[in-house]
């Protein structure tokens, strides 16, 4: 079962996107980039590193390119190969090419308009090989943070 990560500053698009991929693994959440990068390097040094991460771009403590960054660096810090490499998809209302391109050029596996609808996730993760589950797992809402 696949270990998801959700970062996204409000509560409400947070248990949205919880609902939608918990049909691909189990999901945890953070609410702030800091937090989404202190639990994904406590994650990864446990041996339980995200599968996929989904990651607003507009966070109030750091944008998601700042997080995205961080979290390849942790990734190469810890020698983690390209192909084990956590999946990264960017979910954000921001079309602008540019921003875009800067995602792709740090990392990011896919990018994802919001408001997200099952639709276009369920496409995005089959691009990337990531199939469904039976039974969907539990949304993780009974903790908040990730480590």
């Amino acid at each position: 079962m696949l270990k998801i990560l959700i970062v996204d500053d409000e509560k409400i698009i947070r248990k949205a996107m919880g609902q939608m991929f918990k049909k691909y693994g189990e999901c945890k959440f953070a609410d702030c980039g800091q937090t989404a990068i202190d639990g994904f390097k406590a994650g990864l040094e446990k041996g339980e590193a995200f599968d996929l991460v989904v990651l607003d771009i507009a966070l109030e403590d750091k944008s998601g390119l700042e997080v995205l960054k961080a979290i390849r660096s942790i990734e190469g810090a810890s020698a983690v190969k390209k192909a084990d490499r956590s999946k990264i998809i960017m979910a954000t209302g921001n079309q602008k090419l540019k921003m875009v391109k800067a995602c792709i050029d740090a990392g990011c596996d896919n990018y994802i308009l919001k408001p997200l609808k099952s639709a276009d996730v369920a496409q995005a993760l089959e691009k990337m090989g990531i199939p469904a589950l039976e039974t969907p797992a539990p949304d993780g809402s009974d903790s908040p943070d990730p480590a």
